[in-house]
């Protein structure tokens, strides 16, 4: 009996194998779904492998590490671009300088025969005064373009700058005064010459650091800035050194196009110096010290790696005495490098401005208060720190005459929150 069940089974099951893999025309329902799951599986495996063969990834080394295309996009390709650097200096007024002059009187006597011919000389010191150049300082970072992007920004900053040999134009008082008189005596002539000795203007050495914040509102597209100088000045005289708090500067700024997307940026505003600092004094013992009004604009524009940005100002001084200025800076800055924000060094971006300075008005050199027409390069470099940090140095020298310096080197952080 068991032997013939076994034989039943064994029976059913090699017949219901058979139908379920028969191809023949005539081929039951039954087996026709259960061949279908299994065509459409075999179907969908080729493209299974093509999918897994493009998520495979390209192990190929890059041959550029600085190639930002390879490298992952931060805030420093759209949201942030390095600020400007500037350049501005000062401008000059006139002081007097005390220097010691000589006087020396030669007597000739003759008592009636050439024998009997004396000459006595004398020469006795004094005081006196001559005009020169002096720079004034006290007015600070006052140029929009010094340490300023056109985006508004949260952040607080620090700025070192030194002019080396910063000096007035010529004034003539290099030249000595040399003055001769001769009068007659009953003994003979007597003849007296003045020396004034020249005098070149005072050759200073100016280190200024500046402390500043900003803050944004209205989301980012306004912000409000202040920045605090502090000044030292060196020099052998005593009118040209002198250590001291400069002008505060106050930054409203707003920006009319704010492209989060391409980075592009313009914006406007108003810049007011408060004469906090030092007066200015002039030759006829008055002292003045204006303030400051200066409209500007700006502006950003990407162009992939390269981008550029600028500022164009006028200053308007309350006081008439005081000089009106154009400002004109223009820099362009090339992304050299951009990492991943968590690492230690996110971005290098070297960076060369051209800034020229206009004066609109008191333009001679013997105007009590004088500011010669200037153009300046700069050339420096931007380094990313971390995610919210830059720090920025940076070489300024004039290319045009007169030359009020010969070089500037300055250093500038900038923390973002």
């Amino acid at each position: 009996m068991i032997r013939q069940a076994f034989l039943c089974v064994s029976a059913g099951f090699v017949l219901c194998v058979s139908q379920a893999f028969s191809s023949e025309p005539g081929d039951s329902a039954a087996s026709a779904s259960f061949a279908a799951p299994i065509s459409e599986i075999q179907a969908k495996q080729p493209e299974k492998a093509k999918d897994e063969e493009k998520k495979l990834p390209d192990t190929k080394l890059p041959s550029d590490i600085f190639d930002p295309a390879i490298l992952p996009t931060t805030e420093a390709s759209a949201g942030f671009m390095p600020q400007m650097i500037g350049d501005f200096a000062t401008y000059f007024t006139f002081q007097r300088v005390t220097v010691t002059g000589t006087r020396t009187t030669t007597s000739t006597q003759s008592m009636g025969t050439s024998e009997n011919v004396t000459t006595v000389t004398t020469t006795q010191n004094f005081t006196t005064t001559r005009i020169v150049r002096v720079p004034i300082s006290s007015l600070g970072a006052f140029n929009i373009a010094e340490n300023e992007s056109p985006r508004p920004q949260d952040r607080v900053f620090f700025t070192y700058n030194n002019f080396n040999n910063l000096q007035g134009p010529a004034t003539g008082s290099t030249a000595p005064i040399v003055n001769t008189q001769t009068t007659n005596n009953y003994f003979g002539p007597v003849t007296t010459t003045t020396t004034i000795p020249g005098i070149a203007n005072p050759n200073v050495n100016l280190n200024r650091e500046i402390f500043g914040f900003e803050k944004t509102f209205l989301d980012g597209r306004a912000s409000v800035e202040m920045r605090l100088p502090l000044l030292q000045q060196q020099s052998a005289m005593d009118l040209g050194g002198f250590s001291d708090v400069g002008d505060l500067t106050i930054i409203g700024k707003y920006a009319l196009l704010l492209d989060n997307v391409t980075g592009n940026v313009v914006s406007a505003g108003m810049v007011v110096t408060c004469p906090t600092g030092a007066t200015i004094p002039l030759l006829d013992g008055s002292e003045f010290h204006s303030t400051l009004l200066q409209p500007f604009f700006g502006y950003i524009w990407n162009f992939d790696r390269f981008y550029i940005q600028g500022f164009h100002s006028v200053v308007v001084p309350t006081d008439p005495r005081d000089v009106t200025l154009l400002f004109n800076d223009v820099g362009a800055d090339f992304w050299l490098y951009r990492g991943a924000p968590d690492r230690f060094l996110t971005s290098i971006a070297p960076t060369f401005e051209v800034h020229v300075t206009t004066p609109l008005n008191h333009r001679s050199s013997d105007d009590p208060l004088f500011a010669p027409d200037l153009v300046a390069i700069t050339g420096g470099v931007h380094v990313g720190l971390g995610r919210n940090s830059t720090l920025t140095l940076g070489v300024v020298t004039p290319v045009t005459g007169p030359r009020i310096f010969n070089i500037e080197g300055l250093a500038q952080f900038n923390l973002r929150f």
